[in-house]
């Protein structure tokens, strides 16, 4: 699957998400599941706007966004031109 903008940008987000999580946790010193946390919010982004990106709610899917590098080349390279990589 090719990388694009709308595709890039829920990656950032959900990265972001789980980042934000797991400092509340080391912050607040709470034992809540970071990643559970990240799943729902993955799982309550709109249906149709995952599919029309190629993408499933099931936990495959989200684990390569979670996984996902982005790179400072990828963040340095036009939308249009964000085809070139690989998702």
């Amino acid at each position: 699957m090719r990388l694009n903008e709308n595709l890039l940008g829920l990656i950032i987000m959900i990265q972001d998400y789980n980042k934000l999580k797991r400092s509340e946790k080391m912050f607040y010193k709470n034992d809540s599941d970071c990643y559970r946390e990240t799943m729902i919010y993955y799982n309550s982004v709109d249906d149709e706007m995952i599919k029309e990106l190629g993408l499933k709610k099931n936990r495959i899917d989200f684990e390569k966004i979670i996984h996902f590098e982005v790179t400072e080349e990828i963040m340095d390279t036009l939308y249009s031109e964000l085809e070139k990589f690989t998702f």
